[in-house]
């Protein structure tokens, strides 16, 4: 019988390629530690995430700290987000070390993950939304907190750029097939309340005939990169068409 553990290295890679996964020993001697809470927590070391926005920061000067400080904090967050969406709609089980998961950056990517095969839960849907939820919340409160005390932003900020990309997540896992456009719209609250994630963001999901369209609440900066762009979900095409119509 293939364990769950395997099906969700199988399920991630033939989803994103780049969504690599591979087993880690599981650390008995942490578990229950309140103050290995936040480093257990933290899904690339302080040492990796300071070196992956320096190396934006050296690749990309003239996209300004903004863009290093948006984009870090994008790239530490798809891993984790993808790996849930999987584990509650693909494998309808969650396990319980997804909160613990360990990231790989790779110069200034990050990708590839190690994840402990602990118990894993199962339940109906909005019970495995919260029993991922939470684990994803742990990860965020985390990095939020590391990330403001080494490259400064306000938790605002953190909180408006993830409810942006969650749900651009939620948009791509229906082009997976990971889920329906029925169960998007049906179960976003809940993933919102769980992670905390403002309301505004949602405001830009549209649901029209077969297509299910998102614009951002918030910019990425990508076109502040040279030869960057605008991206298609970007909110500033909305002010760009609003000012071609005043001219």
């Amino acid at each position: 019988m293939v364990r769950l553990v395997d099906r969700l290295f199988l399920s991630a890679s033939q989803c994103i390629p780049a969504l690599a996964g591979k087993e880690a020993r599981v650390n008995t001697q942490v578990q229950g530690e309140a103050n290995a809470d936040k480093a257990l927590a933290l899904t690339l070391s302080v040492q990796s995430l300071e070196a992956l926005h320096g190396e934006l920061t050296r690749r990309f000067p003239e996209a300004g700290s903004s863009y290093w400080r948006i984009r870090s904090w994008g790239l530490v967050n798809w891993q984790p987000i993808y790996l849930a969406l999987i584990c509650v709609y693909q494998l309808h089980c969650v396990p319980t070390s997804l909160g613990r998961m360990k990231q790989t950056r790779t110069q200034d990517y990050v990708a590839g993950y190690e994840l402990e095969d602990d118990a894993w839960q199962a339940g109906n849907r909005d019970q495995l939304i919260y029993l991922a939820g939470c684990q994803l919340n742990q990860i965020f409160s985390s990095s939020k907190e590391t990330f403001i005390d080494l490259f400064g932003g306000k938790p605002v900020m953190y909180q408006a750029l993830l409810a942006d990309q969650f749900i651009e997540s939620l948009v791509q896992a229906t082009h997976f097939s990971l889920l329906c456009r029925e169960q998007l719209v049906n179960d976003l609250p809940l993933w919102a309340k769980i992670l905390n994630l403002p309301l505004v963001a949602m405001r830009g999901l549209k649901c029209e005939r077969n297509e299910v369209r998102f614009i951002r609440h918030t910019c990425c900066l990508h076109y502040q990169r040279e030869g960057g762009d605008l991206c298609l979900t970007c909110p500033r095409h909305k002010s760009k068409k609003k000012n071609s119509c005043s001219n």
